[in-house]
């Protein structure tokens, strides 16, 4: 789940962490004033970017982007150490536009340690069954997903794909 969603226990534990280092990862679906805390907080934020298109994001995840995007100008800005995400779903997100928006607004970031691809798995599907759910995605599961890293190559930003 979304450790950000109970930060106020979130920030109690880790204020009984003294000196061991504390990493979050996260939607960035807050507010901005506990974005804030959390960007004081940790020594290291993971964030996903699922879709920078407004309209689509609210199509596949429900909420709005602009909290999460605007969190993204606030690293980019900080000094606070993070990692962009990028869950890559076939046919939904891993099209040029999508990869050059993100690296556009990661560039220039002096605290971005690298940008993550994570490919979808068939096998992601497998949990809706467990929780009584049937899986019926809106993407071809069978298609291979399309990874574009010259958008971030052509700016100095270090991509891997896990």
């Amino acid at each position: 789940g979304e450790p950000l969603m109970q930060w106020p226990f979130v920030k109690d534990v880790i204020a009984h962490l003294d000196g061991v280092h504390c990493a979050v990862e996260t939607s960035g679906f807050v507010s901005d004033e506990v974005f804030g805390e959390v960007m004081s907080t940790f020594n290291l934020i993971m964030m996903d970017i699922k879709l920078t298109d407004p309209a689509r994001h609210k199509h596949f995840t429900g909420v709005d982007n602009a909290p999460i995007l605007r969190h993204a100008d606030m690293l980019r800005e900080g000094s606070t150490p993070f990692i962009i995400r990028m869950p890559l779903i076939p046919g939904v997100n891993d099209e040029p536009a999508h990869f050059e928006a993100v690296a556009a607004r990661v560039e220039g970031a002096k605290a971005l340690q690298r940008v993550e691809f994570l490919p979808y798995h068939k096998t992601a599907g497998a949990k809706y069954s467990l929780v009584g759910m049937k899986y019926s995605p809106e993407f071809d599961v069978n298609r291979p997903v399309q990874i574009d890293p010259e958008p971030f190559n052509k700016r100095g930003i270090p991509v891997v794909t896990l």
